[in-house]
């Protein structure tokens, strides 16, 4: 693979998307990983995996907040974290602004190959836009109150499971 490709987006939020995130050695380390998770309901599981962290901390540097969202909230320091979410069939999270502490947001699309993505919306928490669900599609946005509203779901019977990265603010 190639150098990571992004797509910049200004509405309804400021948002980028890389497909082909993950290099092919990188995507296949990932779903074996993946697959001890346990695949129960809206479940957060936290990654532990240094591979994985050094991936994202690598592209997701503070330079990169700064340059590219320049509006990010305050903080005074950052932490990286990485989980698993898990939504089977039937499954819709409300609609929601980011939680306060996360100063970057990263979804990557793992399975199925085929799924609802991402849902944004204006303000007044109107849809506006879904992001493709892509395998292997990365979806990056930096938390701004009453901006960034967005939901995810999915109605098929497969499971569907998204990699998740934040920095997360933190006091020191």
């Amino acid at each position: 693979n190639g150098p990571l490709l992004f797509m910049f987006y200004e509405k309804p939020f400021k948002h980028h998307i890389i497909d082909n995130f993950f290099d092919d050695n990188t995507l296949r380390y990932c779903v074996e990983y993946l697959q001890s998770f346990n695949k129960r309901q809206n479940n957060h599981t936290v990654v532990k995996d240094k591979r994985l962290l050094d991936y994202f901390d690598n592209i997701f540097t503070e330079e990169y907040i700064k340059t590219n969202f320049p509006k990010h909230r305050p903080y005074e320091s950052l932490k990286s974290v990485a989980e698993v979410n898990i939504c089977t069939d039937g499954f819709m999270y409300p609609i929601h602004d980011e939680a306060i502490y996360k100063i970057l947001s990263v979804v990557v699309y793992i399975a199925p190959l085929y799924s609802n993505g991402t849902f944004l919306f204006n303000s007044s928490q109107q849809l506006q836009k879904q992001i493709t669900w892509k395998r292997n599609r990365a979806f990056i946005f930096a938390g701004l109150p009453d901006v960034t509203w967005h939901s995810y779901g999915h109605w098929d019977s497969t499971t569907r499971v998204t990699l998740n990265y934040f920095k997360k603010y933190f006091k020191r």
